[in-house]
């Protein structure tokens, strides 16, 4: 009988022990990286305390992979896995050809160990183990967000600027959109574990109090409009008053075109839409139809592999005027942001990871999966999300598309 390095090491290493450090680190990265207090420059991508600490422990969960490597294989061989760890070896290759050669390969790292994490997360914790721990993580995080802006107030919230019209609240985020996007998650995972386990506790009221609350507050529409969305399609599924619903809509549509065709003005409408109260603002949809097309732009230039993953930022600035309104960091929609750095292969491959799981979300109904899975999707539609700097959302999606390679049958 042959005794490998690896069967060594998880005879050293007692199962709870792993599991402990694995929930550690889902909480660092969950609440730990949520924090943030850089003020950076348009295109700054040098190393800094807090990105460093993040590198090094996307290189450590890297090692903790590499370490479990036998338990990785069976998952990197289903389809979505594939896929999954030809992407991340792109975005690595990536930083050979890319302007920022040392950045794209830091957030390369991060997409790989959070592919890794993922993997290893679907071997040693269940579903309700995992939400559990992110539900957890988020609430605390979200919770003292809401004493820092009582506390703190200069430092929670964000002022109106010359076009805005009111406060935002951005926590311990350093940013309303960001801190959107956590509370975003933090709402449905409490939602969804409400309607699956059909067995109310006071942390999931308080999650879908303090999630609807925050995205309120922060002022991000986009993921308000996402999560919401997500929570209707998924709740109504299988609902039998589904259908009424859908048509009571088209109902509520077509009374609206009425009045419109009898003098209600659009721009009046879109003006108490926009947060400046402009109309372009909407037609536009904040700046993001300027960005879509200079991205365009750079993808005609560099096709097929990209600029480098997530290395374009100060590339793409410099397409834009100061007279342009918002902060032409990026795209501000994932696939386009993909493309941008790894071409159309990447977001080739990208395709084939959500048309996977999209299947999969028909077939084998799942209701956190499924909650996650929309509201990236349409969150990705107006954001970069899952394909910029790694955050949670990646560690969460790669969980669910390695998930339905690796279990079979499953439903909630």
């Amino acid at each position: 009988m042959t005794i490998t390095f690896y069967d060594m090491m998880e005879r050293s290493a007692p199962l709870s022990l792993q599991r402990k450090g694995l929930i550690l680190l889902l909480v660092l990265i969950t609440f730990g990286f949520s924090i943030s207090f850089r003020e950076r420059d348009l295109g700054d991508t040098s190393l800094d305390v807090q990105n460093g600490i993040k590198l090094a422990l996307w290189v450590l969960s890297l090692g903790v992979a590499a370490v479990n490597a036998n338990q990785l294989s069976a998952l990197v061989a289903s389809p979505s896995g594939f896929a999954l760890a030809l992407l991340s070896g792109l975005a690595l290759a990536s930083a050979t050809w890319s302007e920022k050669p040392l950045y794209s390969l830091a957030c390369a790292i991060g997409f790989a160990s959070y592919t890794a994490l993922a993997s290893l997360s679907v071997k040693a914790l269940s579903d309700d183990e995992f939400y559990k721990i992110i539900d957890y993580a988020l609430l605390a995080f979200v919770g003292v967000s809401f004493v820092a802006a009582i506390l703190f107030p200069d430092l929670a919230w964000l002022p109106p600027s010359v076009e805005e019209t009111y406060n935002r609240l951005q926590g311990l985020a350093m940013n309303p959109n960001n801190f959107g996007r956590i509370t975003a998650f933090l709402f449905l995972i409490g939602f969804g574990r409400w309607i699956t386990t059909r067995k109310p506790t006071f942390i999931m009221a308080l999650s879908i109090t303090f999630g609807l609350s925050g995205l309120i507050l922060s002022g991000s529409r986009t993921a308000l409009a996402a999560s919401l969305l997500a929570a209707f399609l998924i709740y109504f599924r299988h609902h039998r008053f589904f259908r009424m619903t859908l048509l009571s809509l088209l109902v509520l549509i077509a009374i609206f075109l009425f009045f419109v065709s009898y003098g209600i003005s659009l721009g009046t409408l879109f003006k108490t839409l926009s947060r400046t109260g402009l109309e372009s603002e909407v037609f536009t949809l904040t700046g993001r139809t300027d960005l879509w097309g200079a991205a365009l732009e750079m993808i005609r230039e560099k096709p097929l592999f990209g600029w480098g993953f997530n290395g374009t930022e100060e590339h793409f600035s410099l397409m834009f005027n100061q007279d342009f309104y918002g902060t032409p960091v990026n795209p501000h929609q994932m696939f386009l942001h993909l493309t941008l750095g790894v071409g159309l292969i990447g977001a080739f491959l990208a395709l084939i990871i959500f048309a996977l799981r999209l299947k999969t979300l028909i077939t084998h109904p799942h209701t956190l999966n499924d909650l996650m899975t929309l509201y990236i999707l349409f969150y990705g539609l107006a954001e970069v999300d899952l394909f910029g700097t790694p955050l949670f959302t990646s560690l969460i999606f790669f969980r669910i598309a390695l998930q339905d390679g690796a279990l079979k049958g499953f439903s909630s």
